[in-house]
């Protein structure tokens, strides 16, 4: 019980950290720094959230192909998100759009 109990501690310690720092990049997103966002999302792993906030990040600094790139790989984890999917779209668009 007590391993289970440790276990799960360090679960939700681990998750909660994880969750700061996603909030952290988009803070740096709203303050005007997407290039240090994107160093914050790429540092926390491929989760969805992650990716998403690294799509943002890379489309806040005008680079649409990259953040198809982070889009696409965030659908993959999670193809029932509509909001990533209809992002994703708009990236394609705005990528080709800039070429």
């Amino acid at each position: 019980f007590q391993k289970a109990h440790a276990a799960a501690q360090e679960r939700t310690y681990r998750e909660q950290t994880e969750k700061a720092q996603r909030e952290y990049g988009w803070e740096l997103i709203r303050a005007g720094q997407p290039a240090e966002a994107a160093r914050q999302f790429r540092s926390l792993g491929d989760g969805t959230e992650s990716l998403s906030g690294l799509a943002s990040a890379l489309s806040a600094m005008g680079d649409h192909a990259g953040a198809a790139v982070a889009l696409e790989r965030a659908v993959l984890h999670s193809p029932e998100r509509r909001d990533l999917r209809l992002r994703l779209a708009r990236e394609r668009l705005a990528a080709e759009a800039s070429r």
